[in-house]
């Protein structure tokens, strides 16, 4: 499955092509050293399918991310088009962007965001270099 924008507007729509369609050609993330990797599972006719390499399985918190906003605000009446079901339970749950430290659900309300020790003011960065310098990490 993939996610797809239309150059032309802003409308976003889930299609269940393969990545290979779904990404264009060079983008930077398909290579066998990024997310995906593709794998011939049949020779004749050959068949191929694309696994998440470790890079890829860390984006899936991500996508349960934008899963669950679009299921929020997009689903019709009859509900979300697809749930998601937590084998360890085996029920199905609503992915939550937790805390690691105490647990508590992270929202825009109860956070804000510190300078790291990698940050640095470039290319890019001159509006959020200047927002992140002026915070103190010790707020």
């Amino acid at each position: 499955m993939c996610w797809l924008v239309s150059p032309a507007s802003t409308t976003l729509r889930t299609t269940w092509a393969s990545p290979a369609r779904c990404w264009p050609p060079g983008w930077p993330g398909w290579s066998p050293n990024r997310c995906l990797v593709r794998e011939r599972y049949q020779e004749h006719p050959p068949r191929e399918h694309y696994l998440p390499t470790e890079k890829g399985k860390d984006l899936y918190p991500v996508l349960l991310a934008l899963m669950n906003w679009g299921d929020r605000w997009y689903a019709g009446q009859d509900g979300p088009p697809a749930v998601i079901r937590h084998l360890g339970c085996a029920h199905v749950t609503t992915p939550v962007t937790g805390c690691g430290h105490c647990g508590e659900p992270l929202t825009l309300d109860n956070t804000t965001q510190l300078p790291g020790p990698g940050g640095r003011s470039g290319p890019g960065t001159r509006m959020l270099g200047q927002l992140m310098t002026s915070r103190r990490s010790d707020n």
